[in-house]
């Protein structure tokens, strides 16, 4: 993990804590799956397509632990008249 992604990282963690706690453990869930095919794409065209190497790994690392952290921050952040 780079220092880069450390804020994506923490984000992620704190959000599937959050979900747990707010009674919706899927959307952890969902998170985490998309997380995951975002890295698998991402490696697939930037490693194997265009031929970016160790670099293109690092870029979809990066890449993918910010969807996963965008996502409950958008989730949290909407309007709800629920408490949780």
């Amino acid at each position: 993990m780079s220092l880069i992604s450390l804020p994506a990282y923490i984000l992620q963690t704190a959000f599937t804590t959050f979900f747990n706690t707010a009674g919706k453990p899927r959307m952890g869930l969902i998170t985490a799956i998309i997380s995951g095919l975002a890295i698998f794409l991402l490696d697939l065209i930037l490693v194997a397509f265009l031929k970016f190497g160790i670099n293109g790994i690092i870029i979809a690392t990066i890449t993918s632990e910010y969807i996963s952290a965008i996502i409950p921050l958008a989730y949290f952040a909407r309007k709800n008249n629920k408490i949780l």
